[in-house]
């Protein structure tokens, strides 16, 4: 990097705006909020990794591998009740993102009240139902669980798991409210305080040899309610203007939010079966000592892909306010440049991966026991290249509100996933659930989203 662009790039860590009245002003403003979200991220995305990464060492000292496997196998299955959300969360970032790149702060606010009031009905519904109906379902058959594990115990984990995802529902929208806004950097604050809250305090329920129940509610129950005093804050001191209110509350509003949620819903049904079923399937397959296995790997991946995104995800917002403002030129540069920084640092932790997997997780553990072929740590670097490039694609078109056919590829990937682990896993356990997690992406994805998404890097189709 140049001196003179390394000079351009700390002369944007400023606090105060650029002037937004021309292309010029209005690019800096964005690259200036770039780099301060990014900035904010990366240290939060740390502080989440720390908190992920250390939880699983701990747990294993403190649980066997086959207890290990049933939490983590519930604590995964959980995350399907996000659906309940019927992708309003995710729809509201577009629908904010457009409100300000017309600068019109009232139908923002209509976006906020309408979301709000509709996901606090839901989270209401949904919290008795789970309470209703959790004492009449056999969890240990469920999760293919062994009958010494009493079924109590179970279904106790599972409702400390579920019901702090289901009552704070209505606080997620703090995370689309600063990403509309591309201010993501504040919201960053509240979540590294509650990651170093959450470890803190599941440490000492650890120390303290709390029931399991009792710990995961303490892990998944603190950030979210971090996110609610981030709520009040906005609400009361930051944006006052998104402040909801009775009045605000419109059916054209929701009509708006329906039109890009309705497809991020089904797109989210897709992802959870991409990302989310696995541990499951390895459970009834392959047994829930397979799935501890599989949830390192996985877990080691992820903190990589997490650092990947969240070096650039603060780029992609600023993609709809400025094709809303008609600046498509800078659509195309920044996509670029946040592409290219992605597969950078994607191919150099997939060496990482390649050569000192199983150091890295000896490390991370603190034990020797649990190592992985090589082949198993080339797939997953194959798999991170891949998954970098297609998921930069993928994230464009979301936000430009090309959805429809990603719902169809992300479903297939779906059933493709589902089927590929049932076939391979019981023969090749670890390996066949990566391979089963990949196919798809490596085959399809990296070369027909880019395709896809070739009209909105043109910024000549607009004019």
């Amino acid at each position: 990097m140049s001196r003179r662009r390394f000079e351009d790039i700390l002369g944007l860590i400023r606090l105060s705006s650029f002037d937004v009245s021309t292309p010029e002003g209005r690019e800096k403003e964005r690259y200036r909020r770039i780099v301060l979200n990014t900035i904010a991220s990366v240290f939060a995305r740390i502080s989440t990794a720390i908190v992920s990464l250390a939880i699983i060492p701990m747990l294993l000292t403190y649980l066997d591998k086959q207890l290990f496997g049933m939490w983590t196998t519930i604590t995964v299955t959980v995350t399907w009740f996000t659906l309940f959300d019927f992708g309003i969360i995710n729809g509201l970032v577009n629908a904010i993102s457009e409100a300000y790149g017309r600068d019109d702060r009232e139908i923002a606010s209509g976006y906020v009240s309408t979301a709000l009031i509709v996901l606090v009905m839901i989270s209401v519904l949904t919290s008795i139902i789970a309470v209703l109906l959790a004492p009449h379902i056999n969890w240990n058959q469920v999760f293919a669980i062994s009958d010494n594990i009493e079924t109590e115990r179970v279904r106790l984990i599972v409702l400390s798991a579920s019901l702090p995802v289901l009552i704070g529902m209505p606080f997620s929208i703090v995370r689309q409210i600063y990403a509309g806004y591309q201010k993501s950097y504040v919201g960053h604050l509240f979540s590294i305080v509650g990651s170093m809250i959450t470890i803190l305090a599941v440490y000492f329920a650890i120390h303290l040899q709390l029931e399991l129940h009792y710990i995961t509610a303490v892990l998944i129950g603190i950030p979210i309610l971090f996110a609610g005093i981030n709520l009040v804050y906005i609400f009361g001191v930051e944006m006052p203007w998104l402040r909801p209110r009775l009045s605000r509350i419109r059916i054209s509003s929701l009509k708006r939010l329906l039109r890009t949620s309705i497809p991020l819903f089904l797109f989210q049904i897709g992802a959870l079966l991409v990302n989310q079923t696995q541990p499951i399937i390895l459970a009834h397959r392959s047994g829930l000592e397979e799935v501890t296995e599989y949830t390192i790997v996985i877990r080691l991946y992820q903190a990589f892909m997490s650092l990947i995104t969240v070096s650039t995800i603060a780029f992609v917002p600023p993609f709809r306010e400025a094709s809303e403002r008609g600046d498509h030129a800078w659509v195309s540069v920044g996509f670029r440049k946040m592409l290219s920084i992605r597969m950078i640092l994607a191919i150099l932790f997939s060496f990482m991966m390649a050569l000192f997997g199983n150091f890295l997780v000896g490390k991370w553990l603190g034990r020797t026991d649990i190592v992985f072929s090589l082949a198993v740590w080339i797939v997953l670097s194959v798999m991170l290249v891949s998954s970098t490039w297609s998921t930069a694609f993928s994230d464009l078109l979301v936000i430009m509100e090309k959805i429809w056919i990603q719902v169809v590829l992300v479903l297939f990937n779906g059933v493709s996933i589902l089927a590929l682990t049932y076939l391979l896993s019981p023969s090749i356990g670890v390996m066949g659930a990566l391979i089963a997690s990949n196919g798809f992406t490596f085959l399809v994805l990296s070369w027909l989203l880019p395709r896809i998404s070739r009209s909105l890097l043109v910024a000549d189709v607009y004019l």
